[in-house]
């Protein structure tokens, strides 16, 4: 249970800052339309 928490907090503190979740999805938008 604990290391499920530890992922989950992972999670959301990545999601806090743009740069690691914006960019990587419009690379792949990108990519994915060639």
């Amino acid at each position: 249970a604990l290391q499920r928490f530890g992922v989950f907090e992972a999670g959301v503190a990545s999601t806090k800052d743009p740069a690691y979740v914006v960019v990587p999805q419009r690379e792949r938008v990108r990519r994915s339309r060639r």
